[in-house]
């Protein structure tokens, strides 16, 4: 233990003298062709805009800029460095089996930091060996970029160290600060390997045209040809809304001169059982998501669903009572009629709580088919992080496949909604549906970071084992540098940033909280980047001889034909 301590001291020392070298290296990365703000740029307040047209004047447009490139070597690399050599706010132990002279445990909030020798400016994979008794989830920072991605470490009984990696970070040749924070749980710590490796794969970008719906409208096979056509070579604009306002979009537009080519709104206040203060804002939220469609943008729209129970509903598990378990039903009831499921009911073959899941469907079923009957996509997004522990649907995987089954036949054969675009939420292959039954898989990131999240990326476009989809960023915090996503070869098919605070001051104007407004500009002004006027007529995309770019190649060979 005495060697130990000695070697935290020096650590220490080592750090304070390096870390001002790591953060200038910081500043001058990165650097952006959008100029500066300046007063004449203001978000002046957008207040809660009902319209997707600013009265404002808009900033005058940018000209787009060229992707940045970056120096990536390619060298054989293997670096191993033991959590006990670093600076850690945690305990050291020496019992049970570890590699060198001892493993650390850190709880929450606690971090390890780790200077790394890094031999050349690659891509690289950052092995923890870990173990957590509860299970954890621990964040990696890699100086410049900030947070990378995430480790999440299962809950076990036994004391063995496993090896957990995060893959496709980008380094540069030098000392680079490497920082692990445990974000949830209590996790010990062995040892972090480094290994030389590549950016995501092209084969992820190897996706099927197909829209799993039957009987699919030309407009939505249209949609789902540019998405795929687009994808891997570039990433759409897309902003989400407060239902019933377009106070984020506007705020966007207001600081960029443009809109984003999304619009993610929800149908939350749709459900049955919502106060009725929410009907207008529910009534206004669908006439504004058809508008966008009407004016050639594209419309998502989620759903978070307000439990069906009258006495305590909430779309938050903490917030209801209702137990989707005892809904599930082992009989055939998709397509069932009101009148025959009001007898299956009277027969006892299935509970009150079933019923009124299927009326919620049918409502919102109602909803979108006044898109349906105006030949207008929408890209769908029910039922959010199933293999979380937030909403009444989370908790048990069985349970979630069957309700989104249950919709999604509903929806496709009883309803005929042949306008969907079916986009699953999730990052646990247990909770996912089937290669059947969802067309895109999205995936919801908070790490306050501009990091292409790469690792992320690939490893969702292979959640299935059988059948590879479009990956999309559907919320995030901050967003992701375009150009690192290029260079890590993460080029989602949209990100999303948040709604409410991560996006807008309460008076409607933009707040730099979490995307500066620099990045922002960076993004929107990005050739990289599509926005709502860089969109083709969907409507009869799918018609078209020849798609106007092509992701059969990589995004370093996209070519042209005249």
């Amino acid at each position: 233990m005495t060697a130990m301590r000695s070697s935290l001291n020096n650590m220490k020392h080592f750090l304070k003298r390096l870390l001002p070298v790591i953060l200038a290296a910081s500043v001058l990365s990165g650097c952006s062709e959008i100029p500066d703000k300046t007063s004449d740029v203001t978000a002046e307040a957008a207040a809660t805009a009902e319209s997707t047209e600013s009265a404002e004047a808009p900033p005058e447009k940018i000209e787009e800029i060229p992707p940045a490139d970056f120096e990536i070597d390619s060298e054989s690399a293997l670096l191993k460095l033991n959590a006990e050599g670093g600076v850690f706010d945690g305990s050291a132990r020496t019992d049970g089996t570890y590699d060198g002279n001892g493993y650390i445990i850190l709880e929450k909030g606690k971090t390890l930091v780790h200077i790394a020798e890094v031999p050349a400016t690659q891509h690289y994979r950052i092995v923890l060996a870990a173990y957590s008794y509860g299970g954890a989830a621990i964040s990696l920072s890699t100086g410049a970029e900030g947070n990378s991605g995430v480790y999440y470490i299962p809950k076990t009984d036994t004391p063995q160290f496993e090896q957990f990696s995060l893959d496709s970070i980008y380094m540069g040749e030098g000392p680079m600060l490497l920082t692990f924070e445990v974000l949830s749980g209590t996790a010990s710590l062995d040892y972090i390997l480094i290994e030389d490796s590549s950016a995501a794969p092209n084969s992820c970008y190897r996706t099927p045209v197909s829209v799993v719906g039957k009987n699919t409208g030309i407009h939505t096979i249209g949609t789902m040809k540019y998405f795929t056509d687009i994808y891997g070579t570039r990433m759409l604009t897309a902003q989400n809304v407060t239902p019933g306002t377009n106070a984020e979009i506007d705020a966007v537009y207001t600081e960029t001169g443009r809109y984003p080519a999304m619009r993610c709104g929800d149908l939350m206040y749709s459900s049955a059982f919502v106060d009725e203060s929410n009907a207008e804002a529910a009534e206004k939220e669908v006439e504004l998501a058809l508008e966008w469609a009407r004016n050639g943008g594209i419309t998502s729209l989620g759903w978070h669903w307000y439990a069906p129970q009258s006495y305590s509903s909430d779309f938050y598990a903490n917030g209801t009572t209702f137990a989707l378990s005892e809904a599930v039903t082992d009989r055939d009831i998709a397509t069932a009629t009101p009148e025959e499921l009001q007898g299956i009911l009277d027969g006892a073959m299935i509970t009150e709580d079933c019923l009124l899941l299927i009326k919620d469907i049918d409502l919102i079923a109602e909803q979108l088919g006044r898109f349906r009957d105006e030949y207008l996509t929408v890209v769908w997004q029910p039922l959010p992080d199933g293999d979380s522990d937030l909403y009444w649907w989370c908790g048990d995987a069985a349970s979630y496949r069957w309700l989104w089954q249950l919709m999604f036949t509903r929806m496709n054969e009883y309803h005929q909604l042949n306008n969907l675009v079916w986009v699953w939420n999730g990052s646990s292959p247990a909770f996912y549906p089937g290669d059947d039954y969802c067309d895109i898989i999205g995936q919801g990131i908070f790490m306050n970071s501009p990091a292409s999240n790469a690792g992320r990326f690939a490893a969702l476009s292979y959640i299935s084992g059988t059948c590879i989809k479009p990956v999309a960023m559907t919320t995030c915090d901050t967003i992701p540098n375009a150009d690192f996503c290029k260079r890590d070869n993460a080029l989602w098919l949209w990100t999303a940033p948040a709604s409410g605070e991560y996006t807008i001051h309460p008076n409607g104007s933009y707040a730099e909280t979490y995307t500066s407004w620099q990045r922002l500009n960076d993004a929107y002004n990005s050739k990289l980047c599509i926005t709502r006027d860089e969109l083709p007529d969907l409507s009869t995309y799918a018609l078209n001889i020849r798609p106007e770019s092509s992701t059969s190649d990589t995004t370093d060979t996209a070519t042209s034909e005249s």
